[in-house]
């Protein structure tokens, strides 16, 4: 599969276009699969469907465990945060969306809407060619600190980490949501036994200089 795009910020959602060229770059529907197939592998591996405040939360968790340990992202996509932790823009959009434009989208995965929020279920086993070992790796760390905590708690956990809380002044203020910077997320968790992330410190200042100068 072809290596993913960067992805820029979505800030109206009435412009929304799954498969539109924007200014910055053309987002691809290779980072559309990529994006659908992580979500389904989460609902697949729970055995359950994930509401969307949940499912977010597990995939900020896996970019943010694979951004330290390989210098990438999973998703590909671009953080705010907001007043329940961080959100992974375009994959919220394409939630609320039901995936549309993505081919075969409905094979692997269902949106339901319930009355507050939508929730994702697993139709079918995802497709693993979109995901490589160690992003599979990443999802499986999410999924770990899921199962440690549940999903009440899920919310206060990543609200421990200081990209998010950076920003936490600005959701104070009233701001709805707030972008989070990338090099942030490269920052010690301030609770050490809440790092969920086992590599050293050495590593994160490797990948973070990666990241940083577009070796990716």
């Amino acid at each position: 599969k072809p290596q993913q795009a960067p992805l820029p910020a979505i800030d109206n959602p009435a412009h929304f276009n799954l498969t539109a060229a924007t200014t910055t770059t053309t987002i691809t529907m290779t980072t559309n699969e990529k994006i659908l197939q992580s979500l389904n592998y989460f609902a697949w591996k729970l055995g359950k469907p994930c509401s969307k405040l949940v499912i977010l939360k597990l995939l900020y968790l896996a970019d943010r465990w694979h951004l330290r340990k390989y210098g990438r992202t999973v998703s590909g996509d671009e953080y705010y945060a907001m007043k329940l932790g961080p959100v992974a823009s375009r994959t919220k959009l394409l939630i609320e969306k039901n995936f549309n434009g993505i081919p075969d989208a409905q094979t692997f995965v269902s949106v339901e809407k319930k009355s507050r929020h939508e929730e994702i279920r697993s139709v079918a086993k995802p497709d693993l060619d979109w995901l490589s070992e160690t992003d599979r790796m990443a999802l499986d760390a999410a999924i770990e600190v899921l199962k440690k905590c549940g999903e009440y708690e899920i919310v206060n956990f990543v609200h421990l980490f200081p990209e998010w809380k950076k920003q936490e002044p600005k959701l104070n203020a009233g701001a709805k949501r707030a972008k989070m910077d990338f090099k942030d997320f490269f920052l010690p968790c301030p609770q050490s036994d809440s790092e969920y992330c086992d590599a050293n410190a050495e590593l994160v200042e490797i990948n973070k200089d990666s990241f940083l100068n577009g070796e990716w």
